[in-house]
């Protein structure tokens, strides 16, 4: 007796089940017609079965295992693969429609930085990116996500007209990546504390400092994601809750200066602390004041955050209010005292207008980072 492994069936083509039962048939020598009459099956029905015009049902995988030993969950897996197979090629000349929409995303940008799996193939394209985006058709895209943007909260930028698909990726990478930071629930008062301790890690260089940002916030209930800059959309950072338990934070290195990372997340964090759960901050890169409420008090919070007023205040007793008159030495022993990055000291003055934002002082004291 013919005794047939029940190993997983997965096939890369399609092939109807009723192939196989017609080989079986023939191997054992075994007529349709008395085949049909064991199973107690129209000899129409076995003939469509091989024909692949009719499915194999579970009352019929139940018949041919009893009759040929096969076991019955193996027909079923069959004909389960090829109808999924038939569905997939179905499925991708109904994508082939969604081309022009794949290539309006920043696509070979996307391989390249590995939101996606690099491909040639056009209809694949729309497969991936639809994948990625964790959604079943372009219809459903358009749906959730250009809603999504549309609704989120956008910090004033230079340009009035961004590309709002190369948005939506670089938001979804980090909704895929703050997914994976296993987070105790959200806490206020472990979130501050998490923040104070941050600003002491200002002091070490990017990367040194990641396994322990991310630790430290998610802790607090805040999952920090490190998404590298798309299609130079001068994205900053951005800010939501994914549940009421745990809030996101996701940053961009965007304008490639550690300094500049830092106030962006704690800008961020700003928005966790002060502002609306319903609601997503996208912030970008501007070099003028923004007229949001929302966003002047996370600007505010952020630098008093890091450096306080009454520092800013202990600097200028110290060393004057003379614009552009500090050395070098000046900013690192101050930097030293207050326990802060000398480059976030820099910025504030320059913030203050203290120094000016052309200073030579940039060369000395930013520092390069990347993902």
């Amino acid at each position: 007796m013919i005794h047939m492994t029940t190993k997983p069936f997965n096939p890369n083509y399609s092939q109807p089940p009723g192939a196989y039962l017609e080989d079986v048939l023939d191997q054992r020598g075994i007529r349709k017609a008395d085949f049909a009459t064991r199973c107690g099956r129209p000899a129409k029905t076995i003939s469509e079965i091989i024909a692949g015009k009719a499915a194999i049902t579970p009352d019929t995988a139940l018949q041919f295992e009893r009759v040929l030993d096969i076991s019955a969950s193996l027909w079923l897996s069959w004909e389960a693969n090829n109808q999924l197979h038939a569905a997939r090629e179905r499925e991708r000349q109904g994508l082939a429609a969604g081309i022009a929409w794949a290539r309006r995303f920043p696509h070979r940008e996307m391989q390249s930085k590995g939101f996606i799996p690099a491909t040639q193939d056009p209809v694949d394209l729309v497969e991936k990116i639809l994948s990625f985006f964790g959604v079943s058709s372009v219809a459903a895209w358009e749906e959730y996500w250009e809603q999504r943007v549309a609704a989120a909260r956008f910090k004033k930028a230079a340009r009035t007209e961004q590309n709002g698909y190369a948005v939506a990726a670089w938001l979804r990478f980090g909704d895929v990546t703050a997914a994976t930071i296993e987070c105790e629930p959200y806490s206020e008062t472990r979130f501050k504390d998490a923040l104070k301790k941050l600003r002491t890690l200002t002091r070490h260089q990017w990367p040194r400092f990641r396994d322990e940002l991310v630790s430290t916030l998610a802790a607090a209930g805040v999952a920090v994601a490190f998404i590298p800059d798309l299609h130079s959309l001068g994205l900053r950072g951005a800010a939501y809750w994914a549940t009421k338990d745990k809030a996101i934070i996701i940053l961009s290195d965007r304008l490639k200066d550690e300094s500049r990372f830092w106030f962006a997340l704690f800008h961020e964090a700003m928005h966790i602390l002060l502002h609306s759960k319903k609601t997503l901050f996208i912030d970008y890169v501007t070099n003028g004041e923004d007229g949001s409420l929302e966003e002047r008090e996370a600007d505010e919070h952020a630098a008093n955050t890091l450096i306080p007023a009454d520092a800013v205040n202990r600097f200028i007793d110290r060393y004057g209010r003379v614009p552009d008159s500090y050395s070098a030495n000046a900013l690192s022993t101050f930097s030293r005292e207050i326990d802060i990055d000398p480059a976030l000291l820099l910025a504030r003055l320059q913030r203050e207008g203290l120094i000016a934002w052309n200073s030579a002082l940039n060369k000395q004291f930013r520092r390069r980072m990347e993902f």
